[in-house]
């Protein structure tokens, strides 16, 4: 199990959910972290990462706050890792609500580089693990692009994103109608939630 306390263990790339909201909303992004933070699949936040699983949990103001927030993920296997969320919003562009996941706590539980997206039994846990928060946010604040992977926040945005980018990248998730307005042709699971999840390319 990863040591809360160990400053190794938080370095490292980020491996992501990264949820684009747009046009951006202070209380879109306030209802956003607070839904991701009420997750069953997570501990937290804390203001701090040496504060990581002591009591009681700090909740800091959750909007307007650039800061990151910290917290605990349990792994479908039962594993849990320590976490991060940020926010961004971009000059003329949208709100980004990141959850992340430091490298270094998946190298402790025997992630090796280079990373083998769509593969690796332990990116496959936090992938689907993804997915359903992802789905408990869209339920709450609808959305039309999400993406997963090392470092993806702001790598595309929904009024960017083609169906060459998808061919090319995968590791998204995409709204019913972004779906029908793309009509890419490349392999997708519809989720309940009607998301649907383009798998990681081979290329990517």
């Amino acid at each position: 199990m990863p040591d809360f306390s160990s400053e190794e263990q938080w370095r490292g790339s980020y491996y992501e959910l990264a949820v684009e909201l747009s046009p951006p909303d202070d209380a879109c992004l306030r209802r956003a972290l607070e839904v991701l933070w009420s997750d069953p699949h997570l501990e937290g936040p804390w203001s701090g990462r040496a504060e990581v699983g002591r009591a009681p949990v700090a909740r800091p103001v959750l909007a307007g706050d650039p800061l990151p927030l910290y917290g605990r993920l349990t792994l479908p296997h039962g594993e849990r890792v320590g976490c991060l969320s940020w926010t961004v919003r971009e000059e003329e562009g949208s709100d980004w609500l990141d959850l992340c996941v430091p490298t270094g706590m998946l190298v402790s539980l025997g992630l090796r580089h280079p990373l083998n997206l769509g593969s690796d039994p332990l990116l496959l846990q936090l992938d689907a693990l993804f997915l359903r928060v992802a789905e408990r946010l869209h339920a709450a604040v609808p959305f039309d692009l999400a993406l997963v992977g090392e470092e993806v926040s702001g790598q595309v945005s929904a009024a960017w994103l083609t169906p060459a980018w998808l061919e090319r990248y995968g590791g998204c998730l995409l709204s019913a109608s972004l779906w029908e307005r793309l009509a890419p042709r490349v392999p997708a699971r519809q989720l309940g939630s009607g998301l649907r999840w383009v798998p990681f390319a081979r290329s990517s």
